[in-house]
């Protein structure tokens, strides 16, 4: 950013005298619209810009979110071979984790938390699984869902004795995915 001088009335001087203050100029393109110089992945990633003394506002101006940006309130680093999830610290719900395998991440020798509630005071821990047992986890949920799928189309979901079900040999219950407007 370059800064440009401009004359302008003093609101202190008695007769109107101008004075000169740097204005910055803002990049625009034909149409008059902020051009933006870098996108914001790479300006967080940059190291910080130097800290203009004069300039009461630079380190608050460095260091603030714009307005309008998506900012995800619940974010941790992904690790190399783990699955990561916060976890409200509600009664049992962390020790249930641990049991299955999920570790607290600490952070600076402390469990990495955040307050998930402003109301409640709830905390979230943030816990991590490898991925060999989070794979191996997920493939037991999918067995269930997949026991529940074929009783379903046998007519035979929560099937009690004696509730005289009819399943039509000629036309059984079908199911499928379809992805897009289905027409041909």
């Amino acid at each position: 950013m370059t800064d440009e001088t401009i004359r302008q009335p003093s609101p202190f001087s008695d007769a109107g005298e101008a004075t000169v203050k740097p204005v910055p100029v803002i990049p625009r393109d034909a149409k008059g619209r902020r051009v933006s110089q870098a996108s914001p992945a790479t300006v967080a990633d940059a190291p910080p810009a130097p800290v203009d003394a004069d300039d009461p506002y630079a380190e608050k101006r460095r260091t603030r979110v714009k307005v309008g940006t998506v900012k995800r309130k619940l974010y941790a680093p992904q690790r190399e071979g783990f699955q990561r999830r916060f976890v409200n610290d509600l009664p049992g719900r962390v020790e249930d984790m641990k049991e299955r395998g999920w570790d607290i991440v600490m952070k600076d020798g402390r469990p990495w938390t955040v307050s998930a509630s402003q109301s409640e005071k709830l905390i979230a821990y943030l816990m991590e699984i490898p991925d060999e047992f989070y794979i191996e986890d997920d493939v037991s949920k999918q067995e269930k869902l997949d026991e529940t799928d074929f009783a379903i189309y046998r007519g035979r979901l929560n099937e009690e004795p004696g509730d005289n079900r009819y399943v039509p040999r000629s036309t059984p219950i079908k199911m499928s995915v379809q992805r897009g407007t289905g027409k041909s």
